[in-house]
């Protein structure tokens, strides 16, 4: 029995959370958490404000403009929040700490992965043509759907439809496919 093919997706979702736990390990939990704390943030205020920033690109294409829009947001919050992490790890080294804290960053390097493959998933389901194959034909899409539902509340009504829009002709496509 050989083993399945696997998405370029699938590829981004494997090397994302393979990273996450490295760094989780490396870095330690408080980094983590803050990075975490980063990535909610980042992901709230992205969903609340991508719009003005898109608003902001006019030369660019609606869709690419929105995309620019959240990424920057989402990676500024990502990047503030790595600083204050950086500053209270000092902090917890001076206590003598490390070995639990890298620890526990192992963890926690696994949750920050799955939340970053779940926001990347959303926002390319929603601004992304309908039946890309590379979601079509992926083996984590389906199990990243699952758990992205329950974020799914954070999210403001408009990309809400289009996601919704996109997972059923997902679904749709992937059983034609059986």
């Amino acid at each position: 029995m050989g083993l399945p093919d696997i998405s370029l997706f699938d590829l981004f979702v494997l090397t994302i959370i393979g990273i996450t736990i490295a760094l989780g390990l490396w870095k330690g939990l408080v980094v983590q958490v803050f990075g975490l704390g980063g990535l909610i943030a980042g992901y709230i205020l992205s969903t609340r404000y991508y719009l003005k920033i898109a608003g902001l690109l006019p030369d660019i294409n609606q869709g690419t403009a929105r995309i620019i829009g959240f990424l920057s947001i989402f990676i500024l919050c990502i990047i503030v929040s790595f600083l204050l992490g950086r500053l209270a790890t000092r902090v917890l080294k001076l206590a003598g700490l490390s070995w639990a804290n890298r620890l526990l960053g192992g963890a926690a390097g696994l949750l920050k992965g799955v939340l970053i493959t779940m926001v990347v998933l959303i926002i390319m389901l929603a601004f992304l043509p309908s039946g890309n194959a590379m979601f079509r034909d992926s083996l984590t899409v389906p199990h990243i759907i699952t758990a992205s539902k329950l974020f799914m509340a954070a999210v403001p009504e408009d990309i809400k439809v289009k996601y919704k829009k996109r997972i059923e002709l997902l679904e749709l496509l992937r059983s034609e496919n059986e």
